[in-house]
């Protein structure tokens, strides 16, 4: 059950929340303690005009103010622990047309032992428990997201950017209310617009046990791959939902075991943890895994760089005994120049420190060279490096005299679309294929790997995407 936060601060202010909520949401919850002036009448005709759910809450409101605002009849009230745990009983027992929420916050941190907190509240028979607690990490999210998931009649909130995922799995996991902004979200909290919430993650159509995919990375905020997969979910009228996480490779081990007990059926992983995921894998191939797909419990690895790659560069020639000029020597170098390789082509490395190119380069049987001194010919020119991402995105890896303007020029980073290497590369006049062309293709592969559905995500004029 979607709820809209009605924040105010005036009457006026919260009857317009009210109409832009109408639509998306279940109901709408008065933040009573957070408006400059309030009249109970004007709230009682608001509230009996309202034709859907109402929650009533007032952070640091007196028992004898709580039964004033009762007298409101809400469908729901929601209480303190801390505040009215010695007062609660009586008000469930004078009021039982109003189903009592008894909330438990803390702004700091996440509890390390969820289960006493829950018991502990759990003494006085309430409607529903609801837990909001600080996450400082992706791991912080997910316990409290376990949590919920193998309990009834819970509320779990993870506040801040990184328990964002709370917000969106509400439906999936069982929670008994979510919430979400009316256009005046807090990111300290990490609210979601309501709209956001219902066109982008499709909340309105999750339903417990749905499909998870998610985006593991760090950072993990330029990526478009939540609008692009959920739009993909949505046109083939498949079920679930497909989220980004900050996850830090210290937390990989943590993470697999929380995720292990949701319906999770895959993955996109990218930098730095190409190489590091491989550690919590039951299956996978040799080199850096950007795609993780689940199957009946086994967590299966593989890439989709390379093959996309390889596509959008035979879209244009051949790769056999072309030379491939790959920049970087990290995960996706890697697959890049292996899937090249497969194909023919003549693979030269360049690199920053040349032990992580050689590393690659007796791999493929390839040269090695410094940024500095690159090869004087090459055919395609591949920058797999990260320089160029925002909030560097006046930066190369290479001089503007070292692209060629004979070569194909095939940018790796998505974001932003024209990087100066891309810029650079189309003022010479160069064939270029930007980041977003690829991460589009390797985007589609690995939808397909999931779900068995080959999406068609490619643009008909490719050029809009360099503009």
């Amino acid at each position: 059950m979607l709820i809209g936060v009605l924040t105010g601060p005036t009457i006026k202010e919260a009857l317009e929340q009210m109409q832009k909520a109408l639509p998306w949401v279940d109901g709408v919850e008065w933040r009573l303690d957070l408006f400059s002036s309030l009249e109970m009448e004007e709230v009682g005709a608001a509230v009996e005009q309202w034709p859907k759910w109402t929650v009533f809450t007032f952070r640091g409101a007196s028992k004898k103010t709580t039964e004033q605002w009762l007298t409101l009849q809400p469908d729901f009230f929601d209480i303190d622990f801390r505040e009215g745990s010695h007062w609660v009983k009586e008000i469930i027992e004078a009021f039982s047309n109003t189903k009592i929420i008894l909330s438990w916050h803390d702004f700091d941190k996440t509890p390390d032992d969820l289960e006493f907190l829950f018991n502990k509240m759990q003494r006085i028979p309430a409607y529903a428990y609801k837990i909001a607690a600080k996450a400082h990490s992706v791991v912080d999210a997910f316990r409290m997201l376990v949590f919920v998931h193998t309990h009834e009649r819970v509320i779990g909130i993870s506040m801040g950017e990184e328990g964002q995922a709370s917000r969106i799995l509400g439906p999936i996991v069982g929670n008994v209310l979510d919430y979400a902004s009316l256009g005046n979200a807090d990111p300290a909290l990490g609210q979601i617009e309501v709209m956001e919430l219902c066109t982008v993650y499709r909340y309105r159509k999750l339903r417990r046990g749905d499909p998870i995919y998610a985006l593991l990375g760090d950072p993990v905020c330029y990526s478009i791959s939540h609008t692009t997969h959920n739009r993909c979910l949505e046109d083939f009228e498949l079920p679930g939902v497909y989220l980004k996480l900050r996850l830090r490779e210290k937390e990989l081990q943590t993470f697999r075991l929380l995720a292990s007990t949701l319906p999770f059926r895959g993955f996109s992983v990218t930098m730095p943890l190409k190489n590091a995921i491989r550690g919590i894998l039951d299956v996978m191939p040799k080199g850096p895994i950007n795609t993780i797909s689940i199957e009946k419990g086994i967590w299966i690895g593989s890439n989709t760089d390379g093959r996309a790659v390889v596509a959008l560069l035979e879209e244009h020639f051949l790769l056999q005994d072309k030379k491939c000029l790959i920049l970087g020597a990290g995960g996706a170098a890697y697959a890049i120049a292996m899937a090249c390789r497969m194909r023919g082509a003549k693979i030269a490395i360049a690199n920053r420190t040349k032990e992580s190119a050689e590393n690659i380069a007796r791999e493929v049987d390839g040269e090695v060279f410094s940024l500095e001194e690159l090869p004087k010919e090459y055919d395609v020119l591949i920058q797999a490096t990260n320089v160029g991402m925002s909030p560097e995105e006046e930066k190369m890896p290479v001089s503007k005299e070292a692209i060629l303007s004979s070569s194909l020029v095939l940018e790796v980073i998505s974001s932003p679309i024209k990087t100066r290497v891309v810029a650079t590369a189309l003022d010479k006049g160069c064939l270029v294929i930007s980041g977003r062309e690829l991460f589009l293709a390797q985007a589609a592969a690995q939808f397909h790997i999931w779900t068995g559905r080959l999406p068609d995500l490619m643009p008909q004029d490719r050029s809009a995407l360099l503009v």
